[in-house]
């Protein structure tokens, strides 16, 4: 199977096929990203659209030697398409076009149900640069490191960043529901 730095270089080549398996291979993962980043399927959907397109018209753009991973490359082109996208939308909107991410388990009791969406209310507040990096390392399972590069910024502010954003999603929540995390665990697990 070939590296993504290989198909990369296949498709600066002219080999469009090389985009298809790239494509199958990093598609999935980047939206998921931009819509726990964003909480809007419009923003997600455009974002990666564009981060698509662009490896597919300027695949040369990709350095080897200045990113560690193609997949880098990729989640640092993303979080910039969701920002600016964010940016443009009116900041009384939690989501436009009320494409607000919806709680999938309508068959899941009444009680998880309504701690899953204090979750996701939690989550969505955190400040944007919060949120990114929570959702990278502990949602995508990017290391500390690839986080970083990504980024822009020192592994310790990635640490620093989460640690912020877990103990403003514990205080957050908490104050939502109205019951410290430690008494739901032992109702739940």
């Amino acid at each position: 199977m070939p590296s993504d730095a290989e198909l990369i270089a296949r498709l600066a080549d002219g080999c469009e096929a090389s985009f298809t398996a790239f494509y199958e291979r990093h598609a999935d993962a980047l939206y998921r990203f931009a819509l726990a980043v964003s909480a809007s399927r419009a923003v997600a959907e455009e974002a990666t659209q564009e981060v698509m397109l662009r490896v597919l018209q300027q695949p040369q753009q990709f350095d080897a030697r200045r990113s560690s991973s193609a997949r880098n490359w990729l989640y640092g082109l993303l979080r910039n398409h969701v920002r600016a996208l964010l940016d443009r939308r009116p900041t009384d909107a939690p989501a436009a076009n009320g494409d607000e991410v919806p709680v999938r388990s309508a068959e899941a009791e009444a009680a998880w149900l309504q701690l899953q969406q204090g979750i996701g209310k939690a989550i969505a507040a955190l400040p944007l640069d919060q949120r990114e990096v929570l959702v990278m390392c502990c949602l995508q399972d990017v290391d500390y490191a690839a986080a970083a590069d990504i980024l822009g910024v020192p592994v310790g502010t990635v640490r620093s960043r989460i640690n912020r954003a877990r103990t403003a999603l514990k205080g957050s929540f908490e104050a939502q529901q109205g019951v410290a995390l430690e008494e739901l665990k032992h109702e739940y697990y």
